[in-house]
């Protein structure tokens, strides 16, 4: 289900790691993911941002999309400008 997923990647890794994110809560990281589970794109290794261009599923219809990144409260992507201001330049 959808609340175990999130659980199983986001309070669980934390607490199994002593970390302190993982959760909503005030005084926490803002570390958070906004996902649509009904956006469908086509996968285009062209627009990936890694080095690689290897995919065994290139051209794949796939539904679920990560829309934005926030880390430490800072937008680091938005998919609708398909840029990533916070991300810092690996070469």
């Amino acid at each position: 289900s959808l609340p175990q997923a999130i659980e199983k990647l986001t309070s669980r890794p934390a607490a199994i790691f002593h970390l302190e994110g993982g959760s909503l809560k005030e005084g926490k990281p803002a570390d958070i993911v906004i996902f649509d589970p009904e956006a469908e794109y086509i996968i285009d290794v062209e627009q990936f941002r890694s080095k690689s261009k290897n995919s065994p599923f290139h051209g794949w219809n796939v539904r679920g999309k990560v829309m934005h990144t926030l880390v430490g409260g800072k937008m680091v992507y938005s998919a609708a400008s398909k840029q990533t201001p916070g991300a810092r330049n690996r070469t």
